[in-house]
């Protein structure tokens, strides 16, 4: 709880991807912690499903691994707005997380499996 309590405190959280194959596979679950407290991410990751996530709910900034200029572009954007007094981040809504929701993905999944063995008479 208290490291939750934290990420609601910072100005902008970093995460980390897997690097490498790995960050076109999957992705952690601290994502789903990072999206719900409301604060800038920035993701260090190679294509893969964070990359889509974060980009697809506006929820910050992805970079790929190695990228220090990308990075620093971002953490200094964010520093001059902060300075500056701006601070109109908007969090992503429920309703565009609500397509990355488990239940939503499950659902998905089910739909192609569906398609795929109805394709495919025994």
């Amino acid at each position: 709880i208290e490291s939750l309590i934290s990420m609601r405190r910072a100005g902008a959280l970093v995460l980390l991807g897997h690097g490498g194959r790995a960050d076109s596979l999957l992705y952690t679950g601290k994502i789903y912690e990072y999206l719900s407290s409301g604060r800038p991410v920035l993701a260090i990751a190679g294509e893969g499903p964070a990359a889509d996530l974060i980009r697809a709910t506006g929820a910050g900034i992805v970079v790929r691994p190695g990228d220090a200029e990308g990075a620093s572009k971002a953490i200094l954007g964010w520093l001059r707005d902060f300075r500056a007094g701006r601070h109109d981040y908007l969090p992503p809504s429920p309703q565009r997380l609500s397509a990355w929701e488990r239940r939503n993905l499950a659902a998905q999944a089910a739909r192609i499996l569906s398609g795929i063995a109805s394709d495919n008479p025994r």
